[in-house]
């Protein structure tokens, strides 16, 4: 008898083996409330997340999840989107934060609840994903409607295609967003926001140059894309002058100041501002405008742009030709300048000697380029 119930036993065991290929599990995680209406949660379950019925398709990274947003009102799903899941900070009740947007590179939740198109209605934007620039986060975007939500491939590419969320600003009824390519260029694109229409109204291009400057390209775009206006400018880091090679002095009641300085195996000139224009106000950086360059930042090959340096009577001189003029960067022992010398003519740029920081005899010796010619 003792046998025959071991045998049973054993049988029950064997039989029952099969049938665990059948048995998944799935974990359910709440998300923290965002609003007094709608609630929502996030079911992960990559086994049957292909045969759930959602609302688009529009995600570019392996699912292995599903978010919903429930209406409390309806009593009904009114989200259900399809999500590559990650881990995720929680709060202290162990639910998924909302509403966390650090911009640009900080952390940012799975669930956006605001009004982004500005029309009153709450929005929400859902992570989708990792797949934005550099694996940053990528949102689908479903705009309010009187009960529910709509999915908008507009917003959902702003959010998509940049580096993370989008910023929308009331005040503006702005959206702005950034993308990058490595370490030395960023560009920031905003967008206007009226009424059901959204178009492109500013972009601007930030390229780092020689680590001490930035070129900065802005564009301004009407409604219709017809009349861009574009301004390049080229930009001077606050506190690139504390390089012990380099000489500058200001000129022109101190409204523009002359720098010298030498950036792999060249030697520059530079004329800047002591504030940037009006239409570059909003760069972040302390910066100042460059508004006269030499050599070219773009330079052109099997082309040599020489400096020559001079020493007499007490005057030492700096010279180069860009083609329209020969400058000549002076310094005595109690005077510096440029002197502009153009169709016989010479205009004298004085600088103030007090504002001089480096001599010229100094810096000429402390440097090593390819475009200095010694007399």
């Amino acid at each position: 008898m003792e046998n025959s119930m071991k045998l049973i036993r054993s049988l029950a065991i064997v039989a029952l083996l099969p049938m665990m290929n059948f048995v998944h599990a799935e974990t359910i995680y709440q998300i923290e409330k965002f609003s007094d209406r709608y609630s929502a949660k996030v079911i992960v379950d990559p086994e049957n997340i292909k045969d759930w019925n959602v609302n688009n398709q529009d995600y570019f990274d392996n699912p292995n999840a599903l978010v919903i947003v429930f209406d409390e009102k309806q009593q009904k799903n009114v989200i259900e989107q399809p999500i590559a899941f990650y881990s995720y900070d929680t709060n202290d009740k162990d639910e998924l934060k909302s509403n966390v947007l650090e911009m640009p590179y900080g952390e940012q939740s799975i669930i956006q609840y605001n009004d982004f198109n500005f029309d009153g209605i709450p929005d929400i934007a859902v992570k989708i994903g990792n797949f934005s620039c550099y694996g940053g986060p990528a949102y689908n975007i479903y705009l309010g409607q009187e009960n529910g939500f709509k999915y908008d491939s507009g917003f959902t590419a702003m959010a998509t295609e940049y580096c993370g969320m989008f910023d929308a600003d009331k005040e503006s009824q702005t959206i702005s967003a950034m993308t990058k390519s490595g370490c030395c260029w960023h560009k920031y694109d905003t967008y206007r926001v009226e009424g059901e229409d959204v178009w492109l109204s500013y972009s601007r291009v930030e390229s780092t140059w020689r680590s001490a400057f930035l070129e900065v390209s802005g564009t301004w775009f009407n409604q219709s894309e017809q009349g861009a206006k574009d301004i390049i400018q080229y930009m001077f880091f606050d506190g690139a002058e504390n390089d012990k090679s380099i000489v500058s002095f200001a000129v022109n009641d101190h409204r523009n100041r002359v720098i010298l300085d030498d950036y792999g195996n060249i030697n520059y000139y530079f004329l800047k501002t002591e504030k940037a224009s009006e239409e570059m106000k909003d760069i972040t950086e302390p910066l100042y405008s460059l508004e006269f360059i030499y050599p070219p930042i773009n330079l052109k090959e099997n082309q040599s742009y020489p400096f020559i340096y001079e020493s007499n009577n007490g005057i030492d001189e700096l010279i180069f030709n860009n083609g329209w003029a020969e400058y000549r960067i002076y310094e005595t022992k109690n005077s510096v300048g440029v002197k502009v010398i153009r169709k016989g003519k010479t205009h004298d740029i004085k600088g103030d000697y007090q504002s001089l920081k480096g001599h010229l005899a100094d810096f000429v010796k402390s440097i090593d380029v390819e475009n200095l010619e010694m007399r």
